[in-house]
């Protein structure tokens, strides 16, 4: 990407100058998907961003990037944060997504150097340190492997009766964030693979609805119209570097990518197809209930 200029469109408005932290990405490579920490979105607002290629002839031609607002993960950490308690979920750049204190004031700003420096140190445990109001604490802190985000619960207790119990709520807050994530992240790719079942143009329908079948889950429907699945092709879509399309237009891991984030949540992946008559793909997922 050196030397070369890069536009980025936004709805129907015109092309103009790619914003740094998209540039930086391209520079990069670009060959995978990747989950930002906080950057500038719109209008003039801080949000996390999905990155997701697009391939042609082998090369990233385009780039899809979904804003999406912070507001879900603070809903996250605000639904989970214990009585007595200071927690905050941090970018791998150390900036605020999430607090349960001061949030709108502290949102993408730097945590304490308290904070930036456990997580360049380890990617989890117990340290002392003192909040923005002064709070001296005992933090415990779990960092997410897929995002690189950490959860950090400061807690006044002895720091053996402190661990434990931010240990769950940690956990459970970094689980969560990265799964919204994910899925985010698995319907992406299931978009893309559904525009490129659709070669002359179609229809592609995303569905969401609380299952018939299952009432404590929700079914989030991948719809197009495109040229549709053989029997044997399902049976092997969700393998590791199975794809049938051209040389350089994919890389087989899209599905198989998808059924593991949905696994690892408990869910469930539903393939309904028919030559020519397009595909339904099924996400199921337990319902998050606070």
């Amino acid at each position: 990407m050196s030397g070369q200029e890069i536009w980025e469109t936004r709805g129907s408005g015109p092309p103009r100058p790619a914003r740094p932290w998209i540039v930086q990405y391209l520079s990069g490579g670009a060959r995978v998907p990747q989950i930002t920490g906080v950057v500038s979105g719109e209008p003039d607002r801080p949000c996390v961003a999905i990155h997701v290629p697009v391939f042609e002839a082998g090369q990233p031609r385009y780039l899809l990037t979904l804003e999406l607002n912070v507001d879900e993960f603070q809903a996250i950490v605000l639904a989970k944060t214990l009585p007595g308690t200071v927690t905050a979920l941090v970018d791998h750049n150390g900036l605020f997504i999430g607090r349960s204190l001061k949030f709108a004031d502290k949102l993408g700003k730097p945590a304490t150097h308290f904070v930036r420096e456990a997580i360049a140190r380890a990617p989890g445990g117990l340290y002392r340190g003192v909040t923005y109001e002064g709070l001296k604490n005992y933090t415990a802190y779990e960092s997410s492997s897929l995002t690189g985000w950490s959860t950090h619960v400061a807690m006044k207790e002895d720091p053996l009766i402190g661990a434990s119990r931010g240990a769950v709520l940690m956990v459970s807050i970094a689980g969560l964030a990265a799964l919204v994530l994910a899925v985010v992240m698995a319907l992406v790719n299931l978009a893309v693979n559904a525009r490129d079942a659709m070669p002359n143009g179609g229809v592609l329908t995303l569905r969401a609805q609380v299952s018939r079948a299952h009432p404590f889950c929700i079914d989030l429907d991948v719809i197009d119209t495109g040229e549709g699945m053989s029997k044997e092709v399902i049976e092997r879509a969700m393998e590791p570097f199975f794809t049938t399309k051209p040389l350089g237009k994919g890389t087989g891991l899209g599905l198989a990518q998808v059924f593991g984030v949905v696994s690892q949540s408990g869910g469930t992946v539903e393939i309904h197809s028919e030559p020519g008559s397009g595909t339904t793909i099924k996400l199921r997922l337990k319902r998050w209930t606070e």
